[in-house]
């Protein structure tokens, strides 16, 4: 109700409790002079003070005057008296008819917030209203929402943290649930809650935010942050590792100097120094794999590429794909960096593998 409603409806009740006081107050009924006088002056002091007060003035003395004033006084005064309570009446509609009008357009942004809202009783969960995007969002009907609670929308296995009732009593509440749609899918909802009244029992209204797509993201962005963090030490680990294979194929090249070619432990120095180089080809592609090798074209032989990483594909694929190379004699050279090739080449190996969880065969081939 408006401020001058409220002080109209105070003025009526005033004039009721004047009719009063004139069937009790002696004074009123001996002394109809003084009781003019008193008029008089009430209204010059009220005329610059609220409405309610001087209803109160004029309808509690006016009322007494009636029943000593002659009988024109009292019909102009009895008068006077219901243009004010007429006036009081007036105004409590007009607060009424306000009222229902910010009722009906505080309704109308609810239902039309383009983000779903919903209000529920803090004690038993239950759901009260619902918005429109509410319904479009979870797929429920409103009849349907109208039977239901918070725990009806959440995980079996979120059920006992919504047992806590981390928001009740609070008066703003903001967290993050896990919410299930009708069709079963799940939605990750920031929800901010605030204690409301309803009709003598508290509520909540709370409004939800999707966050499923950006809490996605944000899984990728820690995907991505972890592999390069894997990369880092994966390419630290090289540099390091590479450090130790320089002093076996400085010791292994001091051997063969002293080793004469007809010594049986020449061919166990060369086999120590090939074990070596393929210890440095793995770091190669540890160092590919951190991106901290610098791309090197060459011309190589691609089939050379490929047969040589064929014993490291087939450990990767493992025993239950098979695995065949079909190499062509007539294959040109080509020029690229030799570790990029086997990169590309490890990445298709383990895609043709995750494609075929029960086990195939797996053919690679070089053609003109």
């Amino acid at each position: 109700m408006s401020r001058s409603g409220r002080e109209y409806v105070l003025a009526a009740a005033s004039a009721f409790a004047g009719v009063v006081a004139a069937a009790f107050v002696p004074i009123a009924r001996e002394t109809p002079g003084l009781t003019l006088l008193a008029v008089a002056v009430t209204q010059a002091l009220t005329l610059r003070l609220r409405p309610a007060l001087l209803g109160i003035i004029i309808a509690g003395t006016g009322l007494t005057i009636i029943r000593t004033a002659d009988s024109a006084v009292a019909h102009i005064i009895r008068i006077a008296v219901f243009v004010l309570l007429a006036g009081a009446v007036a105004a409590v509609r007009h607060g009424r008819r306000r009222t229902l009008e910010a009722s009906a357009q505080y309704q109308m942004l609810f239902d039309r917030s383009p983000m779903p809202m919903w209000m529920y009783d803090d004690e038993t969960l239950a759901f009260l209203a619902v918005n429109q995007a509410a319904i479009d969002t979870y797929g429920y009907t409103r009849e349907e929402f109208a039977r239901m609670t918070l725990h009806d929308i959440r995980p079996e296995e979120d059920r006992a943290a919504l047992a806590r009732r981390p928001a009740k009593g609070q008066p703003n509440y903001s967290g993050t649930w896990r919410h299930r749609t009708r069709q079963g899918r799940e939605l990750e909802v920031l929800v901010r809650s605030h204690l409301v009244d309803n009709h003598g029992r508290p509520a909540r209204l709370a409004l939800l935010e999707d966050r499923t797509e950006h809490a996605g993201l944000e899984r990728q962005l820690r995907h991505v942050q972890k592999m390069d963090a894997i990369g880092q030490l994966a390419g630290g680990m090289a540099h390091d590792f590479n450090n130790l294979l320089t002093a076996i194929f400085g010791y292994c090249d001091l051997l063969l100097n002293d080793i004469p070619s007809s010594d049986a432990r020449r061919g166990d120095v060369e086999e120590i120094r090939k074990a070596a180089s393929a210890a440095a080809s793995l770091t190669d592609r540890l160092l590919a794999f951190s991106r901290k090798q610098i791309i090197e074209p060459k011309v190589l032989d691609l089939n050379g590429v490929v047969g040589d990483m064929g014993r490291l594909l087939q450990r990767v694929i493992g025993e239950h794909v098979e695995m065949e190379l079909h190499l062509s004699p007539r294959l040109g050279r080509v020029k690229a960096d030799p570790h990029q090739i086997g990169q590309v080449l490890m990445n298709l190996v383990v895609n043709a593998r995750d494609a075929m969880p029960q086990g195939g065969k797996l053919t690679i081939t070089t053609d003109t």
